[in-house]
């Protein structure tokens, strides 16, 4: 009897010590439904989410990647509710990678570390260069990540004095996946960031927007993917890449996106012209009589010379950019050796399928299928409609739009500042109005 009172005993004195044991590992965060959490510096105890989300996303670690249709498609899915998308399922880390992996093929670089920056300027056809990475599930994409710095300079204004060093220095720590709570922050205030970055779309969908993710849960999502990371952005030049690759070691590739400057000029000026006349209208609400606004023009937009109030945005900031990176691009400096290629809108616009897939074959990855059947969607269409930002769009029309709406005297001028700029690219000038509406004359030259 006393053997059977002493076994009983140390069975609930081991059975006691296992609750014990449970309950203190499941409340430092090492038991949570079968993922292990831990942060970059080794500790257990930080929360990846803010203590009063964790409720709600107990059982979320990283969603599936998206199979992505379209920028409006992605705005779309950004605005719906977070129940709806716990909805569609979780998977751990160990999931994810081997979805990637799965996603690979016979390239060298397919399940290596590489980072790709499509280099470019506002309105050059930059968010479609982007989007045949951004559709890649095997990349860790962002869709412009130095609007942080901007928005970082709009609190701080002393700060645009250093907006070079500040964006270098983000550079690199996204190269290391590594994402401050600030850089979250800044994210979560701006739609179309979030929209359109694949490798923080799912997250912030199940984050309210991202309001409530934490920096440690977006860094292991990026260190999921073995360190292939994409971006675009029109923010940057060729030296703010230098020391990614001379200090940080960084595989690099650089994607150098150009396009004719007078059809950058008039996406230019139909974008700012927009918002100005929209602007203008709702100042006039209320008025007895219906006024008629101004047409606007690149010069009147402030678009044709030096302007503080867009610090990348006119068209001779545009051009003294191609004058200056494009030289030294072919000046063939040691850091840049098999890292660059220089690609136009116009080309990519008339052949998309084929520049996409010489431009995988310059990075060394595989292009998955679903790139092309994006491609072939996504640039072919006859009634599409010209969204700022949509993808829809037939790449070909609008290549040419330029010479259908930007009156010939705005071209001139564009031609007077931008001319050499245009001999670096390839652009050939028109020299009387009728060569704007003679379509058999070619305004692309060669370029070897």
């Amino acid at each position: 009897m006393k053997r059977v009172v002493a076994f009983g005993i140390v069975c609930s004195a081991a059975i006691l010590f296992l609750l014990v044991a449970y309950s203190k590992l499941s409340e430092d965060g090492l038991i949570r439904r079968g993922l292990t959490l831990t942060t970059g510096s080794g500790s257990t105890k930080e929360s990846f989410l803010y203590r009063h989300q964790e409720d709600l996303l107990s059982n979320l670690t990283f969603p599936k990647q998206p199979t992505l249709t379209s920028a409006e498609a992605l705005i779309d899915e950004a605005s719906s509710d977070v129940s709806s998308s716990v909805d569609e399922g979780f998977v751990d880390i160990a999931n994810i990678q081997k979805e990637v992996n799965e996603e690979t093929t016979k390239r060298q670089n397919d399940n290596k570390p590489i980072v790709v920056v499509v280099l470019a300027q506002m309105r050059t056809g930059s968010s479609l260069v982007g989007e045949i990475f951004n559709q890649n599930p095997s990349i860790f994409y962002m869709f412009e990540p130095l609007h942080a710095v901007d928005s970082f300079i709009r609190h701080h204004s002393a700060a645009a004095l250093r907006r070079q060093g500040l964006s270098i220095s983000l550079l690199s720590m996204i190269t290391k996946c590594k994402f401050t709570p600030e850089f979250i922050d800044s994210l979560s205030k701006w739609p179309l960031g979030k929209a359109k970055s694949s490798g923080f779309l799912p997250i912030c969908k199940a984050s309210d927007g991202c309001r409530h993710a934490s920096h440690f849960l977006i860094e292991e999502r990026c260190r999921a993917f073995g360190g292939r990371i994409g971006m675009k952005t029109i923010r940057a030049d060729l030296n703010m890449l230098k020391p990614l690759v001379e200090k940080d070691k960084v595989n690099l590739k650089v994607i150098h996106l150009v396009r004719d400057p007078r059809g950058t000029a008039n996406s230019r000026r139909s974008y700012y012209g927009d918002r100005r006349t929209k602007q203008q209208q709702m100042s006039r609400k209320g008025m007895s009589k219906p006024q008629v606004l101004p047409k606007m023009s690149l010069k009147t937009l402030g678009l044709l010379e030096e302007n503080p109030r867009y610090h990348i945005n006119t068209i001779s900031k545009y051009c003294k950019w191609i004058s200056e990176n494009i030289p030294l691009a072919r000046s063939r400096p040691s850091w840049l050796e098999d890292r660059y290629m220089f690609v136009r809108y116009e080309d990519l616009a008339l052949n998309p399928v084929t520049v996409s897939e010489e431009i995988y074959d310059f990075v060394g990855l595989t292009m998955p299928r679903v790139i092309q059947e994006w491609l072939r969607n996504n640039t072919n269409q006859n009634n599409y409609q010209n969204r700022t930002f949509g993808m829809q769009k037939n790449s070909k029309e609008v290549m040419q739009s330029w010479r259908h709406s930007l009156p010939y005297e705005e071209v001139v001028q564009v031609q007077d500042i931008c001319g050499s700029a245009m001999a670096i690219g390839g652009y050939k000038q028109v020299q009387r109005p009728s060569d704007l509406t003679n379509m058999s004359f070619d305004t692309l030259e060669p370029l070897f």
